[in-house]
């Protein structure tokens, strides 16, 4: 099935000369087009775009027209999908933002859409639009490196040092009498998250998870050992299990603190060798790095020796065989509104996945960060990267019909004389019947 690929960039003022030149092979794929549509005018389009990627977008949005009507489900998918995975490759990314945080090792976006930073150097800062909020100064947290920021649901933010203690901000300032609350001693702590029921659950260097309710530990508040050596990554599924991901690359499964069904590893193999022992990077990185779960159920682990695994109830999805990203570690995963996964790489890379594939030409995007610590989607569509270099990155994959649109919009410097007016008109009453312009 052929896919057209609709490239999406800034109008080229070219000279009418070599418009004209063009016009030809526009004008007869446009023609082809409106008389018979499918396959014969996606061929076209996709020969169209290598020449000039900007009438690609206008000829692809007057051929959307049509299809709009519900008479032409395939075309419509075809032309979507190729408008969404141009929006995607193209990602056109902000100069970096210095945090002067050594390194960006932690992000949340809270509540009211301020997006806070958690360094290297034990600080926080916050920011909005991309810009420091109030004065700009950092918030001292005293916690050696922030690895986890979590909003409750009352509003507070908690911050998990490397230092094994959390710490209570409201609005940059402490809560109460702003003393730490010292969850473990002698032992760093990697992972942080909340639960649905409000418990929060850390994990440590020694391979323990401790549970917190209100600064209080729960229970007896001894640490559970779940044999992992180190504990990097945690998360929460939609059952209300927890998944931890060790050092020794298994997943472990636990409901209420204890293990859930015969309490055996998962093993991924990710980061192991053939002895089963940890293969450590020169970082002092090994075994699963990173934890998500999909909208689809599945559980996705990034691993130190670069690949992305992917797990059902416990169990291998499909083949079970290892998706390699060429990151050399998958220090950060998430997904977006569009169901597409990004990978963050300590090779200063993101990748973009769907359904365990490369998404358009699979090429990787360079952040220019070192490692990309942590990644986040915000409400607005962006995407933000943490970077080793102390830096923040602003990703935009524009939504569709506005990327497509803007570029058509822009139409108005193509000189009448181009004979592309009926094909501008088109692509415009597109866009207005979708809404993006009036």
């Amino acid at each position: 099935m052929s896919r057209v690929f609709i490239i999406i960039r800034g109008s080229q003022r070219r000279p009418v000369r070599q418009r004209r030149i063009l016009v030809g092979s526009a004008a007869a794929a446009f023609a082809v087009a409106s008389a018979v549509g499918g396959l014969a005018f996606l061929q076209r389009q996709r020969a169209l775009f290598a020449i000039d990627p900007f009438l690609s977008v206008v000829y692809g949005m007057a051929v959307a027209r049509p299809p709009l009507d519900g008479k032409h489900p395939w075309e419509t998918s075809q032309l979507t999908q190729s408008l969404q995975e141009t929006a995607m490759t193209n990602m056109p990314g902000s100069a970096p933002i210095a945090t002067g945080q050594g390194e960006v090792l932690s992000l949340i976006e809270l509540k009211n859409g301020e997006l806070i930073s958690g360094g290297a150097d034990g600080t926080l800062r916050r920011w909005q639009d991309g810009k420091p909020v109030g004065d700009g100064k950092p918030i001292a947290t005293g916690q050696d490196g922030v690895r986890g920021l979590i909003e409750l649901k009352n509003g507070e933010l908690i911050s998990g040092g490397s230092d094994g203690t959390l710490r209570r901000w409201r609005d940059g300032k402490p809560v109460g009498d702003g003393k730490p609350i010292v969850t473990a001693r002698g032992v760093l702590m990697w992972s942080l998250i909340e639960l649905k029921n409000g418990e929060l659950i850390s994990g440590y260097s020694d391979g323990a998870l401790r549970r917190f309710r209100n600064g209080k530990a729960v229970g007896d508040g001894k640490p559970i050992a779940t044999g992992q050596e180190m504990v990097w990554s945690l998360i929460e599924l939609k059952n209300g299990e927890v998944i931890s991901g060790g050092f020794d690359g298994t997943l472990r499964r636990w409901r209420d603190g204890k293990p859930v069904g015969d309490g055996k590893p998962i093993v991924t193999h990710q980061g192991l060798c053939g002895d089963c022992k940890p293969i450590v990077t020169d970082r002092g990185l090994g075994g699963v790095l990173s934890l998500i779960e999909l909208k689809n159920g599945e559980v996705i682990s990034g691993g130190s020796d670069g690949t992305l695994r992917s797990f059902r109830d416990g169990k291998p999805v499909g083949d079970g065989k290892p998706i390699v990203t060429g990151q050399d570690e998958v220090l950060s995963l998430v997904e977006l509104k569009n169901g597409e996964l990004i990978s963050g790489g300590s090779d200063g890379t993101l990748r973009r996945w769907r359904d365990g594939k490369a998404v358009g030409d699979g090429k990787a995007i360079a952040t220019g960060q070192g490692r990309v610590w942590s990644l986040i989607e915000l409400k607005n569509g962006e995407v933000i990267s943490g970077g080793n270099d102390g830096t923040l990155r602003r990703w935009h994959p524009a939504p569709i019909a506005h990327s497509a649109c803007r570029q058509i919009d822009l139409a108005a410097s193509i000189p009448s004389e181009t004979g592309l007016a009926p094909v501008v008109e088109a692509a415009q009453a597109t866009c207005r019947k979708t809404g993006v312009l009036k």
